[in-house]
């Protein structure tokens, strides 16, 4: 472990420690002692090992890299080259199967794996201290009700973890979640609930979200700029976005341009759906 400032300077580039600059060091310090272990950083047979069993040890610890790519595309073709137009026999996949059941419980394997995710992982939640503390000024300048941070929560850990897009998609889906919650009673509920649009819609319709009027448009209202149904709209319209165009955040002006943005548009949002109860 890393705790001075002058030796985080000397190891990472950085004078101050972080627990995000030492996890990797220290991943990469397990995986030194596992390949040591197992000699795949040899390039002769380590005295007193068996020839035939380094070899497979070397072996496996290259086919771990292709199994995680199987596992993470949920298809034995997953390994291959982007772009590439892999058809197999039935004679070669169950041959890929049983070679796949046959590793899964080799230890070198699987810790090959765990490496692999590690760095994965490490690198992904980098910054997630500086991500909470930003939404630190959300709690200062608001109080919600329970049941509004319900909806919240997924979003808010998917933001601090660093998945950006998720973030996006996972405020449409909540926001949707708790039109249907708060709408209850106002559609049939033997039926599947109306689209999101449709709820936003309604919402304004029933004074539940402010901002709705009429107007001379294809749906025939919209929401106020700076009111909630002008918020749920935007949400809408990145969930969309991100969804069904590209997988990243609108660069237009007026749209909702990054995951922060989003978690503070969906506060405001939830926060005037189910209201904190007000003390003196």
């Amino acid at each position: 472990m890393i705790w001075d400032d002058e030796e985080a300077l000397y190891q990472f580039g950085e004078k101050d420690w972080s627990i995000w600059t030492e996890l990797p060091y220290v991943v990469s310090l397990w995986e030194d002692t596992y390949k040591e272990y197992w000699g795949l950083d040899r390039t002769e047979c380590p005295e007193g090992t068996d020839a035939a069993a380094w070899t497979e040890h070397k072996r496996q610890h290259e086919f771990a890299a292709t199994m995680l790519k199987m596992i993470a595309a949920l298809s034995v073709t997953g390994a291959a080259e982007d772009g590439r137009d892999l058809t197999l026999t039935k004679s070669q996949l169950k041959w890929i199967r049983d070679l796949l059941r046959a590793h899964s419980k080799s230890s070198l394997i699987r810790d090959r794996i765990g490496f692999l995710l590690a760095h994965e992982f490490t690198e992904q939640v980098s910054g997630a201290t500086d991500r909470a503390l930003r939404l630190l000024g959300i709690v200062i300048g608001r109080s919600l009700s329970d049941r509004a941070s319900t909806y919240l929560a997924r979003v808010v850990r998917l933001f601090i973890q660093g998945w950006e897009i998720e973030t996006g998609i996972m405020c449409r889906s909540a926001l949707e979640a708790a039109l249907v919650d708060r709408l209850d009673g106002q559609f049939d509920g033997d039926v599947e609930p109306p689209k999101l649009i449709e709820l936003i819609r309604l919402a304004g319709e029933q004074r539940v979200l402010g901002g709705f009027e009429l107007a001379n448009n294809k749906r025939g209202w919209r929401g106020r700029t700076n009111t909630g149904m002008w918020r749920a709209l935007r949400i809408q319209r990145l969930g969309n976005y991100i969804v069904h165009e590209f997988p990243r955040f609108p660069e237009e002006a007026g749209e909702i341009r990054d995951a922060f943005e989003a978690v503070r548009e969906l506060t405001l949002l939830v926060g005037e759906l189910f209201p904190a109860p007000e003390f003196e």
